[in-house]
């Protein structure tokens, strides 16, 4: 891939490319990976144990075995999620046998979070589900240059903050 070029003209010639097709292929692929992402967040998978786990378990699961001892105040930080929504996904992983909670000594109201063996398994299939992404995103990125890839980070982040303010604009 080329350096950025600035002011690119409205037809390129050399490439038989049109700016405006090239435009609405991306809005196209772009739609299309953010569907596909969307589905995938929505599919439950075992996550190499026999329980069928959601992205915000396997997520919780993944805080859990990266912080163990950790307490409903420091996941829901750590998560950006409220002490509510961690008490509920905290009840529904220790039904399904993957984490335990338990008081922590000397204080009644504070438990512990740790995985049970089941999360264990599923923790450490999800660190090498995460591994394997990078590894592909990397040889993925080594094809484009450092401006390039400035690009499309700037492009990114403005999509990010786009999709924040929509959000908090509808709400």
């Amino acid at each position: 891939m080329s350096s950025k070029q600035t002011n690119p003209p409205e037809n390129d010639e050399s490439s038989g490319l049109n700016r405006e097709i090239v435009y609405r292929h991306l809005e196209r692929l772009f739609e299309q990976v953010a569907h596909s992402y969307v589905a995938l967040e929505k599919t439950p998978r075992h996550f190499g144990t026999n329980k069928l786990l959601h992205m915000g378990e396997i997520n919780t699961i993944d805080a859990v075995g990266r912080f163990p001892d950790s307490n409903i105040t420091e996941l829901a930080r750590e998560l950006e999620v409220t002490k509510g929504a961690v008490s509920q996904m905290v009840k529904k992983l220790e039904k399904k046998g993957c984490l335990t909670a338990t008081k922590k000594p000397g204080n009644d109201k504070e438990v512990a979070l740790n995985l049970t063996e089941e999360g264990r398994v599923a923790f450490e299939y999800h660190q090498r589900h995460h591994a394997g992404i990078e590894k592909m995103l990397r040889r993925m990125m080594e094809r484009f240059s450092t401006e390039a890839l400035a690009d499309i980070r700037d492009m990114l982040e403005a999509l990010g903050r786009y999709y924040t303010e929509y959000d908090a604009d509808e709400r």
